[in-house]
């Protein structure tokens, strides 16, 4: 019976000797760069873990930074994980090769629009609703009405002095504006800010799941040992009836959140702000927002675009003059608003949203970051949440155009 531990011995070391560089069910890909740290059997797993929740967009900067836009790592039954930071390769994965690529099924369940099977009558239909004058014109009326509870809001703030999470305040917005164009009827959001509503909650956290599946192969594990799967399950049965109408709600509001940290942070250029201000002066002249006005507000959409956008060349300096230029970059380089034939359709929609707020918010206010030198964290999700919040404090500007 001695032979037995020795087959058993011989076995491991064969296992270990073919996977000395990789995990179980990846193949090996000498062709690619990848991280230091990868162990016999398990790959690149412990370095993952390394890098709990939203850390892994630290780990993930990191190696672009080391290894260069094109590198790999190897999970145990998870596979290999390619990561391509390239306008090429997105342009690869999102137009030219797009159904070769596995969205998994929650992913699927939430964009059935867009790579479900009946994705291109609907698309027509959409780009033609967007595309209608009156259309327009109604959502632009929309922002504003919903918009200005939030110049209530803040005016409340400002006078009685309390902290306000203009991240959250601008999610309750975005989803309040939505709800009103597609739904006929507000959700409620902003009648009461301090309780955010079932459904925003339903989003993020699916939004959140979907992104930690993605990146990190015990993730079902976890949920199941939590008791996180029951809530996933909840929330998707939620959120299928209306997600295909909200869907990208979130993207104006964390790009707003961001521009407005980036404006107002430690060492930020104050001519931005200042050229910011006066644009929307200029335009609005002490006016509600119009759909006339929105094209106008060209240094207004280049703030928000900048506060989006992910390639270019000096990507940690935030410049909203490269975009005061005639041509407009490529959506491979600006995928915020997704690629190729599957590109949102809303993006102007969301633009529009988004100059309403900017023009209403700084006709009549100050902004003040509370904490201007600390960078925000970053949530967990399929766009770029910030954890936290963004907490500001709100002030009536001493010369006010606001009617």
């Amino acid at each position: 019976m001695l032979y037995i531990p020795a087959l058993i011995l011989a076995f491991l070391i064969t296992i270990c000797y073919k996977y000395r560089s990789h995990a179980p069910g990846a193949h090996p890909r000498p062709d690619l760069k990848e991280p230091k740290g990868a162990i016999p059997l398990l790959g690149h797993l412990l370095v993952l873990v390394s890098y709990p929740g939203a850390k892994l967009y630290d780990f993930f900067e990191k190696q672009n930074k080391e290894l260069g836009p094109v590198w790999s790592i190897s999970l145990p039954f998870f596979g290999r994980l390619i990561q391509g930071d390239e306008p090429k390769i997105i342009e690869h994965v999102l137009k030219t090769n797009f159904p070769n690529y596995i969205k998994g099924e929650m992913l699927t369940d939430l964009l059935e629009d867009i790579i479900g099977k009946e994705w291109r009558v609907l698309r027509k239909l959409i780009v033609q609703i967007f595309n209608i004058k009156a259309f327009r014109e109604y959502t632009s009326d929309v922002f504003v009405i919903q918009g200005k509870k939030v110049i209530d809001y803040l005016g409340k703030a400002a006078d009685e002095g309390f902290i306000v999470d203009i991240h959250g305040l601008m999610h309750l917005y975005t989803l309040d504006s939505f709800s009103v164009v597609m739904c006929g009827q507000s959700f409620g959001c902003l009648n009461n800010v301090a309780q955010k509503p079932p459904l925003a909650a339903a989003i993020d956290r699916l939004l959140a799941a979907a992104a930690s599946r993605m990146l990190d192969p015990t993730q079902r594990i976890r949920e199941r040992l939590t008791g996180a799967s029951k809530t996933i399950a909840e929330d998707r049965a939620l959120i299928k009836q209306f997600f295909r109408d909200i869907g990208g709600y979130d993207t104006t509001a964390q790009g707003l959140s961001w521009m407005y940290y980036l404006i107002f942070r430690d060492g930020a250029d104050k001519n931005i702000a200042k050229e910011l201000i006066q644009e929307v002066d200029e335009v609005l002249q002490g006016v509600d927002p119009t759909y006339t006005t929105h094209r106008q507000q060209k240094f207004s959409e280049a703030c928000f675009y900048e506060a989006l956008r992910m390639f270019p060349s000096d990507a940690n300096e935030y410049k909203p003059s490269r975009w005061m230029n005639t041509e407009k970059p490529s959506q491979y380089k600006f995928p915020s608003f997704n690629a190729g034939p599957r590109s949102c359709p809303g993006q102007q929609f969301s633009t529009i949203q988004a100059m309403t707020i900017i023009g209403m918010i700084f006709q009549s206010f100050e902004m003040e970051l509370i904490h201007p030198s600390k960078t925000p964290a970053y949530g967990m999700s399929m766009t770029l949440p910030m954890a936290n919040g963004l907490a500001v404090r709100i002030h009536r500007r001493a010369v006010s155009r606001a009617n």
